[in-house]
């Protein structure tokens, strides 16, 4: 049995990234973005929903009482499993982007207005704001001259040093606390992880 690696057992694991986000301007003068693979953004599609649900993970996920001790992290204990629970960061701020998008078409997505969604944007602009200014990615965007602007332009193709986002995402998959087809098997491993099964 693989033993699921507590949050202070995952490496940084820093790599650098090819950020892939410069609008271009064609021969008119006219903005727009070279399609991306997976694309994230555009016109509402299957496709697109499909790789922002496999480019999440576990949004809320299980904690075992060992691993809370070594966090040191109050959480709340979920009475059914015995084990706590809580969200993940960097799986909250890309589910709060996913929302922002799908309210670009909110005609397409009537199922994101399941509470007051001026408040759940609000919120998730707030968070993404606190999220960005913590985090501070200080890489520098070079500036351009735009032969077809005759004006300056933003290169946004920048190499970042990142962590290793798989990893995160391969972390918490195997803690999801509210899928409903893979929770209770979930909270039986980690339960049997941790001694208490």
């Amino acid at each position: 049995m693989k033993k699921v690696a507590a949050k202070a057992d995952i490496s940084a694991g820093l790599h650098t990234v090819r950020f892939d986000a410069t609008i271009k301007f064609n021969d008119s003068h006219l903005a727009y973005r070279p399609p991306t693979e997976p694309a994230y953004v555009g016109q509402p599609s299957a496709e697109i929903d499909n790789n922002w649900e496999n480019l999440l993970g576990a949004v809320n996920i299980f904690v075992t009482p060992s691993e809370q001790k070594l966090l040191g992290t109050e959480l709340w204990l979920d009475p059914a499993t015995g084990l706590y629970m809580a969200e993940v960061t960097v799986f909250h701020d890309l589910h709060c982007l996913n929302m922002l998008r799908k309210a670009l078409y909110i005609e397409h997505y009537p199922e994101i207005d399941h509470f007051p969604v001026q408040v759940h944007l609000e919120h998730c602009i707030d968070a993404l704001r606190l999220s960005l200014m913590c985090t501070g990615d200080m890489t520098l965007i070079p500036i351009r001259w735009s032969k077809n602007r005759n004006w300056i332009n933003p290169s946004f193709d920048t190499d970042h040093t990142c962590r290793n986002y798989e990893a995160l995402r391969d972390w918490s998959l195997p803690r999801d606390a509210a899928d409903e087809n893979k929770w209770p098997a979930n909270a039986d491993r980690l339960r049997k992880l941790d001694g208490l099964s």
